[in-house]
This record gives C-alpha cells, structure tokens and sequence, in this order.
C-alpha cells in the first residue's frame, strides 16, 4: 500500500521536478539552444542554393498498341505468325525508359550534363551562368582535374547514372494517372530546360522506335504478301500495311508522341533549397530537448550520489541482492 501511494506521488513529481529545473536551468539551456541554433543557421548560409522545376504530364492517345494484333488470328489461319506487340503497355514502356540507365546515360552525354552533375560550384545570378570547380573541372583546357573512374578521368557511365537520379524525380498521381518531373539544379534555367528536354527526349526516342518497328513490319509484310497465293490474305496484308504506313506518318507528325504537358516546366523564382527557417527551427528544438535531457539526467545523479553519501547502508544492501 505504501510502494503504491509512493509511486502515485512519484508521478506527480515527475512533471514538477521538469518544470522545476527547466525553471532553474533555462539560461544554460536556451544559452546552449541558441548557440547550436546559431552555427546551425550560419552553416545553411554555405550551403549551396538550389533551385527545383516541374512539370505536369499526362498519357497522349496517339501512340496506340499496334494494328496487328487485329489480323494475327486471321493471318495464323494462313499459316503465317506475325510479329507480337509489347508484352507491357506503352505507358509502363514510357515510364520505366525515363528511370532507365540507357536512357538517363545517353541523355547526360547528349545534352553534356557532366559537368553539371559533378562539378557545379555556383550559379553566378547576374550572368545566368554556372561556375565550375577549377579542382575538379578545368574550363580552359576542358580535361577532368578529379580521377572518376571513367575514361581519361571522366565520371563512368553509372556514376553519371546515380547523379542525374538524384536531382530527377517521378512521381505518380494514382486518381488522375497524371506525372509529376522534377530536377533541381544550381541554375533555375538549367532546371527548367533539363524537364524541357527530358519530356522532348523521350517522345522523341519512343516515336522513333516505333517508326522503326512499323518499318520493320511492313519489310516483313512485304516479304510474307510475296509468298502467298491467297487472294484473302493478300488484301489483308494490304490493310496491315496501310494501318503500318498511316502508323509511321501519324508518329512523324505527333510531337507529343507518348506524353503530353499539361503544365509545362517553369523557371522557379526562389530556391527550394536549403530551408533556413526549417533548419533553425529544428537545431533549436533538438538542442533544447537534448539540454533539458542533460540536465534531468544530471539531477538524477546527483541526487543519488546524495543518497548514497547519507546512507551508505543502501550500497550494501544492493550489494547482498
């Protein structure tokens, strides 16, 4: 009955005893919270602004799952196969090659991003220019001063890869089915063309295999319609090679071939990075929580140092347990 009122007292002391040496402690704590809080905003001060850009897409209705899969069970009646469609839907092709190295790798050495990725220092906003690390990138000479593990000291193809990764962002909307890109760079133009040219990259690389595909299937139209007899057949061979004409000159003409931008990347007017205000927030919060943590564990040592000095008989006690 005793431990149990001891132990209901006990808890109602607990929050007085924080009150109390918050109360008798607070110039050390906010002393030490304000000081944590003030290196901290002062290291966000040489942290390097970065500026994020995005653009909204949608799924375009002009590339469509290929004509042939109409005629396949009509030709197989002929005895002839057909060259079969994509096991994965034309989106899911889209979206996976945008996160692909070959994509992402040959986009990089295209638009000539490396130096970007790697040795960016600054963005010099008076001239809208990028300043490069003279230590890892000589301008003048245009060689890498940094040993990557690439060719000549060039970052390699993964270390490229994992860069652009790490500014370049997908992000999914499950309702609408709508994407969201992003990148981030030093530069807000840099990150505003870099969309521009993923979303034009793309398209354009998509368009490109499917023209081929189409050409490759009528080659292979031409050749079957060449070994048939068939009156039937022929006049579907006809069509199929129609339907793979009019394919090709639709993609030649669509510019929006796989997605097209309902909201067009923007030129960001303020950086999206660091957030000064977040971090001294969360410096002085941490550093108060961890002080006030400090100084409740020092009070309870202390006091049992008290107790131990004035009744050195508990020491023995625990001693025999």
């Amino acid at each position: 009955m005793i431990d149990k009122i001891d132990m209901e007292n006990k808890d109602k002391t607990d929050p007085l005893i924080v009150f109390s040496i918050l109360y008798k402690k607070k110039i050390q704590i906010l002393f030490f919270s304000f000081v944590v809080s003030f290196f901290a905003i002062i290291y966000s001060f040489f942290m390097k602004d970065i500026y994020l850009s995005e653009a909204l897409i949608m799924p375009s209705n002009s590339s469509g799952s290929s004509s042939l899969d109409r005629y396949a069970s009509l030709a197989s009646l002929g005895g002839i196969q057909l060259p079969g469609s994509p096991s994965q839907s034309r989106l899911e092709e889209a979206v996976a090659t945008l996160t692909s190295k070959e994509f992402i790798i040959n986009f990089v050495n295209v638009y000539d991003l490396d130096k970007l990725l790697f040795a960016s220092k600054s963005w010099d906003k008076k001239k809208d220019r990028i300043i490069f690390d003279e230590s890892i990138y000589d301008m003048s000479s245009s060689n890498w001063v940094s040993n990557f593990s690439g060719i000549n000291g060039r970052p390699s193809d993964l270390e490229l890869y994992e860069a652009f990764k790490t500014n370049f962002q997908i992000y999914e909307d499950l309702e609408t089915k709508f994407y969201t890109l992003s990148f981030r760079s030093l530069s807000p133009k840099i990150s505003k063309e870099v969309l521009e040219n993923v979303i034009f990259k793309v398209n354009e690389n998509l368009k490109n295999k499917d023209i081929e595909s189409a050409k490759n299937s009528i080659t292979y139209l031409q050749s079957q319609l060449s070994k048939t007899t068939s009156k039937d057949l022929k006049n579907i061979f006809y069509e199929m090679i129609a339907d793979q004409t009019k394919k090709i000159m639709i993609a030649q003409g669509e510019e929006d071939y796989i997605f097209k931008v309902i909201d067009p990347p923007y030129l960001p007017e303020n950086r999206s990075s660091p957030k000064r205000r977040l971090i001294l927030f969360t410096a002085f919060l941490i550093s108060f929580a961890v002080s006030l943590i400090f100084f409740l564990t020092l009070n309870l040592l202390n006091k049992e140092l008290i107790v131990r000095k004035n009744f050195p008989y508990l020491k023995i006690i625990d001693e025999e347990k």
